[in-house]
């Protein structure tokens, strides 16, 4: 998965821990009695009795700085995993190849910003350098370099529409359709009768609202999280995560597959779950150990690696064929049965 996802996971688990170390420790400072612990230990807690707050005004700084932490880790999330997306189409197609949509968001990014120079929200850029980097990108350099900034530029909170609009400026469309199939989402959700999407809608902007709130001090005791709701938003919102950057390593491998430069190989038959391993009939393809193999079936995406190789039951290190030939492959991540199988067309 993409380095910014996997950063937002492991701040994310911090996270968690934060929360219910946080609430454990409120139990263990209120249930503590004079005298019945150690004499070191009960001067501690004798100390945090006397310099923590109130139980109240702990859980309202417990829900403040939890919101308003998650909502800057998934923020800078969404402009990574937009950056890795312009920075992948920039380094693989000419900017006059780019499509239509990323054109114009940005051309018509460039002017809002530039505009705005200098500018303490923009301090590292210079007018010079924008006009020098859309130049080159215009006469056809290669290398070019596209400031991913003019895409996700925005006066908006991250609320779903506005990440739809992000994403549509980028050419990536239909996010309902993917969110409503990833497997991650709508597990988490639960059972809604196929609106995970607006679930994703409702919660995020519930999520913004309360982040507004904490961010201009309005947290009172009556509207805060709980732990367990806590814990529960930073789930919902790595999992939400986790679908966009599906979405979008999914869609780097269909532009390559657009352009030939990766290619469909076959199915998942069968999936082995002890074995960690499926079988699978391909053909016109050419597939090593140690190969990156990528999968995809409705909302879901994965990479996965070629661990070994079989043939009619024969461990082989390669394998090339032309006509279909049923292939047994350990994988280091599992697809699903009938999941669609790609490789880089270049063996890369």
């Amino acid at each position: 998965m993409n380095p910014a996802f996997n950063s937002l996971v492991s701040h994310c688990e911090q996270l968690s821990r934060f929360v219910s170390a946080t609430h454990s420790l409120r139990i263990i400072v209120s249930g503590s009695k004079e005298h019945s612990e150690p004499d070191w230990l009960q001067h501690e807690l004798s100390n945090l009795r006397m310099k923590s707050p109130s139980t109240v005004d702990w859980r309202v700084l417990e829900h403040t700085l939890t919101i308003t932490h998650l909502y800057a880790l998934f923020e800078q999330f969404f402009e990574e995993t937009v950056a890795e997306w312009v920075d992948f189409l920039a380094a693989n197609f000419p900017f006059h190849q780019l499509p239509s949509k990323v054109r114009s968001s940005y051309q018509a990014g460039f002017a809002k910003v530039i505009g705005k120079l200098p500018s303490p929200r923009f301090p590292t850029f210079t007018a010079n350098n924008l006009v020098n980097d859309f130049h080159e990108a215009l006469s056809g350099k290669d290398p070019y370099r596209l400031e991913p900034t003019l895409i996700t530029y925005r006066s908006n909170n991250l609320r779903w529409s506005e990440i739809c609009e992000i994403f549509g400026r980028c050419n990536v469309s239909s996010l309902n359709d993917w969110v409503n199939a990833n497997d991650r989402v709508s597990n988490h959700i639960g059972d809604v009768h196929n609106k995970v999407a607006e679930q994703v809608e409702s919660r995020l902007a519930n999520f913004v609202q309360y982040r507004n709130d904490c961010s201009h001090g309005l947290a009172t005791p009556d509207e805060i999280l709980g732990h367990e709701d806590l814990l529960e938003m930073i789930e919902f919102i790595t999992a939400v995560a986790d679908s966009l950057s599906q979405l979008i390593s999914w869609k780097r491998v269909e532009a390559l597959l657009e352009n030939g430069r990766a290619k469909r190989i076959g199915s998942a038959n069968e999936v082995f779950e002890r074995a960690e391993a499926v079988v699978a009939q391909v053909s016109n393809s050419s597939i090593s150990l140690g190969q990156k193999l990528y999968w995809k079936k409705g909302g879901n995406f994965g990479t996965t690696e070629i661990v070994s190789l079989q043939i009619n039951d024969k461990d082989v290190k390669t394998i090339d064929t032309t006509d279909p030939v049923e292939l047994g492959l350990k994988l280091t991540l599992l697809p699903k049965k009938g999941t669609a199988l790609f490789i880089d067309a270049l063996g890369q």
